[in-house]
């Protein structure tokens, strides 16, 4: 397989003792909510924040992601596959693995490297197929192999890279679309074509993802995702969509518990969706200032059986 940019590099973990993960740990196993409320004991402002999540809100506890800069692609990644495989939906799985497939082509069209392309795609494919394998000697994926695989360095990486090469395709594919908000992204607050944002700022391993590339990646593998604001500022403004096709608007969810907007503690959610439709929806990510972390929901309540 090649090697994607990083993939045989030191996988110590990262020095912020804020990331509360195992030395060598790419994901971590399931915590529970408290261990974010002993992080923050002595931070009374995310401290509240933390409270609110952890009694207001129907999660179970949360996966970390190590803080290397691809944590937002390692945790969409593990999200997707982690949702198909939990659904336990065939006709789900055969169309989202085939319009996974159908990147491949959107890979092509932008001029990647076809063998090189396919050498990452390889860990994601895997994974895929492996859910309903036909192959009597091959055990099907469960979630501990799941962690396994987003845990061993290389497969890990190459799923990210594929990521990031999938992201970076599509906002170059739809340039007319996203590049008049490329002066936002810019520190000096000039504008930059598409190719140079996407060489700098998607396809280089451990650079941190912002809106811009959120939005993409839902868009191009049709999925929603909502992300939680954990900070003492609110979630970015609102921001306008894209194109008439792309929403990334800054929302609090009126059908959900969590929906609080006179708790001074409750944090803002931000739903990235596509209003062409998705597939399914990813659950949620954890957003602390620069770090992505997965927020697992709590199983639901089992159907009451009838009474005849």
């Amino acid at each position: 397989m090649t090697s994607a940019p990083g993939v045989n590099q030191s996988n110590s973990a990262s020095s912020n003792p804020e990331d509360g993960i195992k030395e060598q740990d790419l994901i971590s196993d399931l915590e529970p909510l408290d261990s974010l409320v002993h992080e923050y004991q002595n931070n009374r402002s995310f401290l509240g924040k933390v409270m609110w999540l952890k009694q207001k809100s129907d999660f179970q506890g949360l996966r970390r992601l190590k803080g290397d800069g691809n944590c937002f692609y390692r945790a969409l990644g593990f999200a997707y596959v982690y949702t198909i495989l939990t659904m336990e939906d065939r006709p789900l799985h055969h169309f989202a693995n085939q319009h996974l497939e159908s990147t491949l082509e959107l890979l092509k069209q932008s001029k990647y490297d076809e063998e090189v392309v396919k050498d990452f795609y390889q860990p994601l494919q895997e994974l895929m197929s492996d859910m309903y394998s036909t192959d009597p000697t091959k055990t099907s994926l469960t979630v501990d192999h799941l962690v396994k695989t987003f845990n061993d360095p290389e497969k890990s990486n190459s799923i990210v890279v594929y990521l990031r090469m999938v992201t970076s395709a599509f906002l170059k594919s739809n340039a007319n679309d996203y590049t008049p908000f490329l002066v936002s992204t810019s520190d000096e607050g000039d504008s930059s074509s598409m190719e140079d944002f996407c060489n700098r700022e998607v396809e280089a391993f451990g650079k941190d993802a912002d809106h811009l590339q959120i939005t993409a990646l839902c868009t191009a593998l049709k999925v929603s995702l909502d992300v939680v604001y954990l900070s003492r500022s609110h979630a970015p403004p609102h921001t306008d969509p894209l194109s008439e096709d792309v929403t990334a608007a800054v929302e609090m969810p009126e059908n959900r518990e969590l929906t609080n907007e006179n708790d001074p503690n409750a944090c803002d959610i931000v739903r990235f969706d596509t209003e062409q439709g998705h597939m399914f929806n990813l659950g949620h990510l954890l957003y602390r200032p620069g770090h992505f972390d997965l927020l697992v929901a709590k199983p639901e309540p089992n159907s009451p059986e009838v009474s005849l």
